[in-house]
């Protein structure tokens, strides 16, 4: 039997006005991390005046200024499943299509550490995860703590990656092969 592959990412495009808004404050978000400043020190009133937005028009799209980065992560990983839901194998395919994103991406993981939202990212991550492997029909009692554990992996694997760019590209897929399993695999005896 032929497995059914179902598209696992969003494609719904986001308002125009809330993605532009949105960009404004991930890229005077980024202008922070870039001269160094401490992101407990960031306040909403001085990333609103940089970015030229008003506050209402913040607290209209964030709960918490981490939640700029968590947003831009979410578009990165949405953008690696619509990448995954094109291949023609995507476990085959999982590893290149996860080293290429981190690595085009070191810069948002680095802003991930600097703003302490790892946690966050991975219960988005967790989230997501959890979301795809339910459209592939795994559903099981130790589910959620494997979900949980293998987001985890995942953000320590970007964290690392984003803190030793001596390594090749290659080796960097070596590494993921060798380190972190395939989902699919997991989750199928479930």
């Amino acid at each position: 039997m032929k497995k059914v592959h179902i598209p696992v990412a969003y494609y719904q495009a986001p308002d125009k006005r809330l993605q532009a808004t949105q960009d404004k404050l991930f890229a005077t978000l980024k202008q922070y991390f870039e001269a160094g400043d401490n992101f407990t020190k960031v306040s909403v009133s001085a990333l609103c005046r940089t970015a030229k937005l008003a506050r209402q028009t913040y607290y209209q799209h964030c709960d918490s200024i981490s939640e700029i980065i968590e947003v831009a992560v979410a578009q990165v990983l949405n953008q690696s499943l619509q990448k995954a839901d094109q291949a023609a194998d995507p476990d085959e395919a999982g590893a290149q299509l996860i080293v290429d994103l981190l690595l085009a991406n070191r810069p948002l993981m680095e802003m991930v550490r600097w703003a302490r939202a790892e946690e966050e990212i991975s219960a988005y991550l967790s989230r997501d995860i959890s979301r795809v492997t339910t459209i592939e029909g795994s559903n099981a009692p130790l589910k959620g703590v494997m979900i949980d554990l293998l987001a985890r992996i995942y953000i320590g694997f970007a964290d690392v990656l984003s803190t030793h760019p001596e390594l090749s590209r290659s080796q960097w897929i070596d590494i993921y092969q060798k380190m972190l399993p395939v989902p699919a695999k997991i989750f199928a005896d479930l």
